[in-house]
């Protein structure tokens, strides 16, 4: 699974650690501003968890770097590169298609920055999901990712207390832009899963993506 190494994003590991010694958000907006205006990076915003930058330098599809305040595991690393692989592949106007997922132990003493760089959801806010308000140009609406979800015994929570976790894509896709977390995969059944692909016209390379996803969230002992 591929990190975020130190060579092209020394600035982001800067930024980062600047905002570990003040303790997340506790680090005024215009602090990091100023901290990514001096490194030329593009602020995109920030989370509880995250701080989201774009990134300028990349090829191909347009993508945006979300460096963790804290480091985590290279074990919750790779549990949200893997859920996120299952929900974008089953779901791609839902959810954006991470490319790298990186995570360091805490003792180690390599320099690799602790975050994700995903697809960039381009489009306005969906501020007024939590209301039922839906804009008329919604063809990828949420409700039937809960239902899919529910009939295929996936428990899915999404964070509806953050309005910025929501954004209505160029696609006509409500795309949930936060990280996934708190799923019981051990419970997940692959044959109903794969079941529901085939019925709905999968290509057998997005099948195999999911199935292998989940045996490699059931290895690393996701709940």
């Amino acid at each position: 699974m591929p990190e975020l190494g130190p060579k092209n994003l020394s600035s982001l590991r800067e930024i980062g650690k600047k905002l570990k010694e003040g303790g997340g958000l506790n680090v005024s907006q215009a602090e990091v501003l100023e901290l990514l205006n001096s490194f030329n990076e593009e602020y995109i915003g920030m989370g509880r968890e995250v701080i989201t930058v774009d990134l300028q330098r990349s090829e191909g599809p347009e993508k945006i770097v979300a460096v963790n305040y804290r480091d985590m595991s290279p074990e919750r690393a790779k549990e949200i590169f893997y859920l996120q692989r299952v929900f974008s592949t089953l779901f791609p106007h839902n959810f954006p298609h991470f490319y790298v997922s990186s995570g360091k132990n805490s003792k180690s003493t390599n320099e690799n920055v602790s975050g994700t760089v995903r697809q960039k959801i381009k489009g306005p806010i969906l501020v007024n999901l939590k209301k039922g308000i839906k804009p008329e140009s919604t063809f990828y609406p949420l409700e039937k990712v809960k239902d899919a979800c529910q009939k295929l015994g996936i428990q899915i929570k999404m964070d509806l207390i953050g309005n910025n976790n929501f954004i209505l894509g160029a696609d006509g896709g409500e795309y949930y832009v936060d990280t996934l977390d708190d799923f019981n995969v051990k419970q997940w059944s692959i044959v109903k899963i794969i079941k529901y692909m085939k019925n709905n016209n999968f290509t057998p390379a997005d099948i195999r993506i999911v199935q292998m996803s989940i045996e490699r969230l059931k290895t690393l002992g996701l709940k």
